[in-house]
């Protein structure tokens, strides 16, 4: 197993510490990886797979960005962003172009791609 990125901020919103992990597999599990959310919360830090990646995850890192990188206000508004920061996700594979941006909807995480 390895770890390709750490992104940590504002991403469930002011008063919610808040990670997300890149997880890639190695071995027989190589290629695979998975993206976790770490929200805390009350009682500890709630736990969410964001995204399974079946193959290719080598090519994957994941990076803490301000919201206002990828969306403007009226976007924000739009898609219910709710959190000043949030999680991206980079495809590095030579044919990509496409960031996987993860934002906190005051409830959960949603996903949007943004061509970047």
């Amino acid at each position: 197993m390895g770890c390709p990125g750490i992104a940590g901020g504002r991403l469930a919103g002011a008063n919610n510490k808040a990670i997300a992990v890149l997880v890639v597999g190695s071995g027989e599990n190589a290629g695979q990886g998975k993206l976790l959310s770490f929200v805390q919360s009350e009682t500890g830090y709630k736990t969410e797979v964001l995204e399974q990646i079946p193959s290719g995850a080598t090519n994957y890192f994941v990076h803490g960005a301000k919201a206002g990188q990828f969306f403007d206000s009226a976007s924000a508004r739009k898609f219910g962003v709710a959190a000043a920061d949030v999680i991206a996700l980079f495809d590095a594979g030579t044919a990509e172009y496409e960031v996987d941006v993860y934002f906190w909807t005051g409830v959960s995480f949603r996903h949007e791609p943004v061509d970047y």
